[in-house]
């Protein structure tokens, strides 16, 4: 009995108190299910995504392609909406005022990279700036920050390109 109340506390009990303080504050989002939360809604909005595209179609807004259920719910809830998976509930946001609140109200080591998943990627990405956090990432950016700088990155002249072609 302990042990079915521990589990119900923290896959759905928590999550719902997020979820319900986030609409006390006008952020809606999909209804989740137990215990998956929104991964059939997910699911779903990715095989319609597949059926409507043709196997040799170029798409060229990536974002509607990958996660076309973000593009459906932003759709119906608006640019700030939660969603979860499993006993996890995000908060999405793609309104550049509300990033700019959140990203000046909040510190830069709270915002980093999830932890849980840097085991999973640790074997891919290693330590790099694409999964470090806090001073291991701001060493990283400042090491190449200077590569992008605009004389660094200049795009091909004509003539510099002609001379790539013709080497093809």
């Amino acid at each position: 009995c302990a042990l079915a109340l521990y589990l119900y506390r923290i896959l759905w009990l928590a999550p719902e108190t997020v979820r319900r303080a986030l609409r006390r504050q006008g952020v809606r989002g999909p209804p989740p299910s137990f215990p998956y939360g929104n991964l059939a809604d997910m699911r779903q909005a990715a095989a319609a995504a597949k059926r409507t595209r043709g196997a040799g179609d170029v798409v060229h807004d990536y974002r509607s392609a990958v996660f076309p259920f973000y593009e459906k719910w932003r759709n119906e809830y608006g640019p700030v909406f939660t969603y979860s998976v499993g006993n996890m509930v995000f908060l999405h946001a793609s309104d550049p005022a509300v990033v700019r609140d959140v990203c000046l109200s909040v510190s830069p080591d709270e915002l980093g990279k999830s932890s849980y998943m840097k085991v999973t990627h640790h074997p891919l990405f290693g330590d790099g700036i694409l999964k470090s956090n806090g001073d291991a990432w701001a060493r990283q950016r400042k090491l190449i920050a200077p590569e992008f700088f605009p004389d660094k990155v200049k795009v091909p002249t004509p003539t510099s390109s002609s001379h790539i072609l013709r080497t093809l």
